[in-house]
């Protein structure tokens, strides 16, 4: 019951001041508790006050729409005309300090692939993506909207979040069958990639953009954090030369391509879900190529899936893997599906059949160079240790 205050809630963002731990909006399974949960309660009024930034006050009517948010400061001495709810901690901080939100919500991963400018967020059956850059919401939710059978159904709130409905099925990391695997590349070129109008000139514009500019800008990022020793590095045993040796005898103008696609982006196993009822529903896509939104090189998709293939993502998010530093000498392992094995000879022979195995071969180096500055250690040195590996034997090659 309301008692005799008023119908109007006040939402106290803040930890509670009486030493006891209050109820959470955002429990650590990160679906609501029933005491003092606003998604119970008739819709009304809801008045926030305590430190609200912008993603919590865009948030808030996101996970509750039934209801109506007022973001004011009111004192203390004023609280006794609500009724009352303090958000705990984990309430604040799942919003507002999302390393805590990762720790807390997410528990069946140790590393966690999101990136500074972007982040997830889980609430009952939504998935919230937070962007720092607008445009950048903008932009994906403009892709999906253009390809509605591919993507989930998205929603714009405010400038930042994009959300959209969480995808019943799993990853394709666990369904790693010939026959699924074929139907998805059977799915990808009869539903995905479609071909794109662009002029030649423009298109070998935006490869030179989004490949050479873009990887000399990422591997500067990298060796700014200083993670790893300047010159040749020993990588599981192999002398690698300077990334610098390596970068100069890329073949650029060899990656421009003619022929733009609508393509993902960022199209590995763990953006790929799969229901055997529903089919294939892709999450997690890039918004734009080089900055142009309509579509990009089809080469780039398919060296993200061999990317996939050859670190599975999935068991390194799980710390199934092992990394070592010792001066100049970097030694990895990464845990394997044994499934897998069969599929990268598949996936091999289905390049072989239709398109270059040497592009994709050097484009899956490069991604995992372009990932290393991205991430936290140890997954940084280990992802440019891969990328600079495989690069050196495409270059032996």
């Amino acid at each position: 019951t309301m008692g005799k205050r008023t119908e109007k809630i006040l939402l106290i963002n803040e930890p509670a001041r009486d030493g006891h731990l209050p109820s959470s909006l955002w429990p650590i399974s990160g679906r609501p508790i029933v005491d003092n949960q606003l998604g119970q309660l008739p819709p009304q009024k809801i008045v926030v006050t305590g430190d609200c930034d912008t993603i919590f006050k865009a948030f808030l009517p996101l996970a509750y729409p039934q209801h109506c948010f007022e973001f004011v400061d009111i004192a203390e001495e004023e609280w006794d005309k609500y009724w009352v709810i303090k958000a705990n901690q984990f309430a604040g901080k799942n919003i507002n300090d999302f390393n805590e939100y990762q720790k807390l919500v997410i528990k069946d991963e140790f590393y966690i692939f999101s990136k500074g400018e972007e982040k997830t967020y889980l609430f009952q059956d939504l998935v919230i993506k937070y962007f720092e850059d607008p445009t950048r919401a903008k932009n994906r939710f403009r892709k999906a909207q253009s390809k509605l059978s591919l993507f989930p159904l998205c929603s714009l709130t405010g400038e930042n979040l994009l959300s959209y409905e969480f995808v019943q099925g799993e990853t394709l990391y666990h369904h790693l069958s010939p026959a699924v695997f074929d139907k998805f590349l059977a799915y990808c070129q009869e539903q995905l990639w479609e071909k794109v109008p662009l002029e030649k000139k423009k298109a070998e514009e935006l490869c030179q953009i989004f490949y050479q500019e873009k990887t000399l800008k990422r591997v500067s990022e990298f060796k700014a954090k200083k993670c790893l020793p300047e010159g040749k590095l020993v990588v599981n045993g192999i002398e690698v030369p300077a990334v610098e040796e390596i970068l100069n005898q890329i073949p650029w103008k060899e990656l421009n391509t003619q022929d733009f696609y609508f393509i993902h982006g960022d199209l590995q196993f763990d953006n790929i879900i799969y229901n055997p009822k529903a089919g294939f529903t892709l999450i997690d896509w890039r918004e734009d190529f080089g900055g142009f939104l309509e579509g990009g090189d089809l080469y780039y998709d398919l060296a993200k899936l061999a990317a996939g293939m050859s670190l599975p993502f999935d068991k390194i998010k799980q710390g199934k893997f092992s990394y070592h530093l010792e001066e100049n000498r970097i030694q990895y392992q990464v845990e394997d599906h044994p499934q897998l094995d069969a599929l990268r000879k598949r996936y091999a022979q289905f390049i072989k059949g239709q398109y270059s195995a040497k592009k994709v071969e050097l484009l899956k180096g490069l991604i995992f160079l372009n990932m290393a500055p991205l991430h936290m250690a140890p997954l940084d040195g280990l992802f440019f240790g891969h990328g600079l590996l495989s690069l050196k034997k495409y270059l032996d090659s």
